[in-house]
């Protein structure tokens, strides 16, 4: 039986239970790796010998090897090393959580199948800047840009462009009583511009806006391409960001 090695975190959505149901249907195996329970809760180790590499994720429940996995899904990594802090005289917090990355994110990068994302892989699309500028170069149109953390240079930008959009570069969720909360895409109004000193301490990304008709949604896996239209104009708050209303969208992909 093949084994599908999913990388996540506990507190996850539905997603990973979908996916689950599916790969099992088609009689494989998944072996759910939570990242936020590594290293306290999971211990993962990895061993070469006798002229064997032999990788061992052990949970609370169960006993996994994942040297002979078929294929990864690296998900999502929130919350790694979660309860160290707690474990451990402070000033040695940030050597250990370096070291639980590195060892987490080598052992991913490293696998020996097919795998859907890699931190190396997401590391570069994260990087905004970095993707804007080879779409640019590749002739590809892009709205008008500025990513910074000076207030008067933000001010600026949507003063000179006034229909201004604002966003986060890293996808990353805030968890209060268990609820997952994210930062949507917002449009930039002129009364906002005093809130901007703020950015001194976190830079944001602004784009001139873009009057979208559709939103378009393209997965490539392996050589086949995935793509959904979702009609976001229908609805007032998707209007901008189409995950704002994106459960009452569902049935409209």
């Amino acid at each position: 039986m093949n084994k599908i090695l999913i990388i996540t975190h506990t507190q996850d959505n539905f997603s990973i239970e979908k996916v689950t149901e599916y790969i099992e249907k088609n009689g494989c195996e998944v072996i759910r790796f939570d990242v936020d329970l590594y290293p306290i809760q999971n211990k993962l180790s990895t061993v070469f010998q006798d002229g064997e590499w032999i990788s061992i994720l052990e949970t609370k429940e169960v006993k996994y090897r994942l040297d002979d996995i078929a294929a990864v899904w690296y998900r999502r990594a929130y919350n790694i090393g979660n309860g160290v802090k707690e474990e451990m005289d402070k000033k040695f917090y940030s050597a250990a959580m370096g070291e639980i990355r590195n060892t987490l994110f080598g052992f991913i990068e490293s696998v020996d199948a097919y795998a859907l994302g890699k931190p190396g892989i997401y590391r570069r699309l994260d990087s905004k800047e970095e993707q804007l500028k080879i779409a640019v170069k590749l002739g590809l149109k892009i709205p008008e840009t500025c990513l910074t953390n000076n207030p008067e240079e933000a001010r600026q930008f949507i003063l000179k462009h006034q229909n201004v959009i604002a966003k986060m570069q890293t996808g990353f969720a805030i968890y209060e009583d268990g609820v997952e909360n994210v930062v949507f895409t917002n449009v930039v109004s002129e009364d906002k511009l005093e809130e901007l000193d703020s950015l001194v301490y976190c830079p944001m990304q602004f784009q001139k806006k873009i009057e979208k008709k559709k939103e378009l949604r393209v997965t490539i896996v392996g050589q086949d391409v995935y793509a959904f239209e979702i009609d976001s104009q229908q609805s007032e708050d998707a209007k901008v960001d189409w995950r704002k209303d994106g459960v009452n969208l569902l049935t409209k992909w």
